[in-house]
C-alpha cells in the first residue's frame, strides 16, 4: 500500500448563522460568534510548517454575508460556490 501526498488541502466552514443572514441582508457585519479561531490556526499552522501543502479555506459564513442581500435563495446560492469551489481538486477537504 503506497500513500499518495498531499499538495492541496482545503478547509470549508460551514454557514451555521442562515437566519442571520437572511435577516440582515443589508448589513455588513459579521456576528462575532463566526469567527473560526480553530480552522484559521490551523491554516496559519500549516501555511508556517508545510508550505509544500496548498492551503485553501472556503468560509460559507463569508460568502453568505456577501451574497445575502442579492440572494432570492440563499440556501442554492451557497451550494453555487461550494460547487464551483470544489471544480478545483484538493486531495484533503476538512469541515
Amino acid at each position: 500500500m503506497t500513500s499518495k501526498a498531499i499538495k492541496r488541502l482545503l478547509f470549508v466552514i460551514p454557514p451555521y448563522c442562515m437566519d442571520y443572514y437572511a435577516a440582515n441582508a443589508a448589513s455588513s457585519a459579521l456576528p462575532t460568534f463566526t469567527i473560526p479561531y480553530g480552522i484559521l490556526s490551523m491554516e496559519a499552522f500549516l501555511r508556517r510548517h508545510a508550505p509544500a501543502i496548498e492551503v485553501d479555506l472556503l468560509d460559507l459564513n463569508l460568502a453568505a454575508s456577501r451574497i445575502a442581500g442579492r440572494s432570492r435563495d440563499l440556501r442554492r446560492d451557497l451550494w453555487a460556490v461550494v460547487r464551483d469551489r470544489l471544480k478545483q481538486p484538493a486531495d484533503v477537504v476538512g469541515i
